[in-house]
């Protein structure tokens, strides 16, 4: 059996300390049926060099451009092309111990988004949407545009950070607690112990320079593009499912961090005719105090806890561990176990809608493009985890 031996550049800077990786190299082997010994010892050289890269950044701050289109192709320098477009200003901060997420759209952006269906039901493409998690709860902030001059809201508290990250998607997970990860690492890993029935399909050299790994799992195929000389990251995702839309995530404008490691600035996701754009414009790895993990707000406003089954008075900064006293909680969700009631708030809480009966008001209102695509990339994820 020939191989071909592809080696990692170490990068240095200016400084001794300036170290990135401590890479040697990787045996690959140039016929693209082996035995499965064998691929599975590449696949976890793979993932060990993407680990090694990823876990430089255990804390940062990002702020972004979030951009949701409706149209796209991708041409022959595989760089996707962007038509109808709505830009969102965001940010993302986290730690090993809390993070918050916002996403904005300007009010005539998304109102401008809705369109009738008939006298029944309506359609938007966006939503607003901020995020704060101390890890064990979530606090959600949702409006979505219910018609051409209103937009619906609800601010509640849920339990876990499944409920943070299930709403977003970010370059390499970063920020992501191991349980909600779907990156390669938490990918090949899968593959290499056979959970799930997931297996190791091929590894090939490509004449880009990228190695390709094609995964399955039952009827799920998932193709990875991975650089091997900046972090292991993949630059291109395909996943494919019979008789379902493809979906392609792009990883581009990788740029290495003095001091850290290589961290995509671009991330793309289409599915079918429409996806989403992230481009970072700007990072501070300077680890937050908790100060910084609050929510605030223009005017004060009322919190349901959907944990304590509790509705809280009116606030304009809210902490979660720093929640008002049970004692103060104005109300309590009225329990009927029979009828599964929604929760009875009262009234200084009235104009606030749950979550609960936010979708139960727009169960008339089709809300397409975008949560119909983060929807479908979740269950993706999920899916080819279990």
């Amino acid at each position: 059996m020939t191989n071909k031996i592809v080696r990692f550049n170490n990068h240095k800077g200016t400084t001794a300390k300036y170290i990135i990786l401590q890479l040697l190299c990787i045996i690959i082997p140039s016929e693209s049926v082996l035995a499965n010994k064998d691929l599975t010892s590449e696949l976890n050289a793979i993932k060990i060099v993407f680990d090694e890269n990823r876990n430089n950044f255990p804390h940062a701050n990002f702020k972004f451009s979030y951009i949701i289109f409706s149209r796209t192709s991708i041409d022959q320098s595989e760089h996707a092309q962007f038509n109808d477009m709505l830009t969102a200003d965001a940010s993302f901060d986290y730690n090993d111990r809390e993070a918050k997420y916002s996403r904005q759209f300007s009010a005539s952006t998304l109102k401008a988004t809705v369109k009738t269906i008939d006298s029944n039901q309506s359609s938007a493409r966006a939503f607003n949407l901020r995020l704060l998690s101390n890890r064990r709860s979530t606090l959600e902030d949702l409006q979505v545009p219910i018609d051409k001059d209103n937009l619906a809201g609800s601010v509640e508290i849920t339990e876990g950070f499944s409920a943070f990250t299930r709403m977003i998607e970010f370059p390499l997970d970063l920020g992501f607690s191991e349980e909600q990860r779907g990156d390669l690492s938490v990918e090949f890993d899968h593959a290499i112990n056979m959970r799930g029935g997931a297996q190791i399909i091929s590894i090939d050299q490509q004449s880009s320079g990228f190695l390709k790994v094609v995964l399955k799992q039952e009827d799920f195929t998932k193709t990875y593009f991975v650089d091997l000389e900046k972090g292991a990251i993949p630059r291109r995702v395909e996943f494919r499912r019979t008789d379902y839309t493809p979906t392609i995530v792009l990883l581009d404008d990788l740029r290495l961090i003095h001091g850290k490691g290589w961290l995509p600035f671009s991330m793309t996701t289409i599915v079918g005719n429409g996806g989403k754009h992230l481009h970072i414009k700007s990072v501070d790895f300077t680890q937050k105090g908790h100060e910084n993990f609050r929510l605030k707000f223009s005017a004060p406003v009322s919190v349901v806890d959907n944990i304590k089954r509790v509705g809280y008075a009116k606030h304009t900064i809210w902490d979660l561990d720093n929640l008002p006293p049970l004692s103060s909680a104005r109300s309590k969700f009225k329990e009927d176990s029979e009828q599964h009631a929604d929760p009875v708030l009262p009234k200084e809480i009235d104009s606030t809608l749950t979550l609960r009966n936010l979708f139960a008001i727009l169960s008339s209102i089709v809300v397409v493009a975008i949560i119909g695509s983060l929807v479908y990339w979740k269950l993706i994820k999920a899916k080819v985890k279990s």
